[in-house]
């Protein structure tokens, strides 16, 4: 099944998603019915279904952006601010999988609920997951 862009599936995330957004948990899955399945059991945990987020395939890529091109001078300058830390490497990479068929998903997870959303995207597949914190980013999960 396509992405929210072909039939509503999935929300894309809103247009300034570039920016660092603090208390979400980033993620790679590889296919739509994971996806399906985590984002249900993590809204009838009371997750609200607007602030979940998924991109795919080379828009998402773009939209991800990891040189900040395609934003403009503040994507530039946000991303040159990442640059100086691990994060060009992880958004490079997010930027890959999704080029090459998967997916990246953004969940809200302040720090008090950081455990129980990483365990159930990780239970549905998730992989090569990290906790946006206020001021730093942490690998989570196995």
């Amino acid at each position: 099944m396509p992405l929210m862009a072909d039939n509503q599936l999935f929300r894309e995330p809103p247009g300034d998603f570039l920016t660092y957004r603090p208390n979400v948990i980033i993620a790679l899955m590889d296919n739509e019915d994971d996806i399906k399945a985590a984002f249900e059991e993590l809204k009838e945990a009371g997750l609200p279904e607007n602030e979940l987020f998924v991109l795919s395939g080379k828009r998402g890529a773009e939209r991800l952006d990891p040189s900040g091109r395609t934003h403009g001078i503040r994507g530039r300058l946000s991303r040159l601010v990442d640059y100086f830390g691990d994060q060009t490497e992880i958004l490079q990479q997010h930027a890959r999988h999704m080029e090459q068929g998967g997916f990246g998903v953004a969940v809200p997870a302040d720090e008090s609920h950081v455990g129980t959303v990483s365990e159930t995207l990780h239970r549905h597949g998730a992989h090569d997951a990290y906790h946006l914190g206020k001021g730093h980013w942490e690998q989570v999960g196995p």
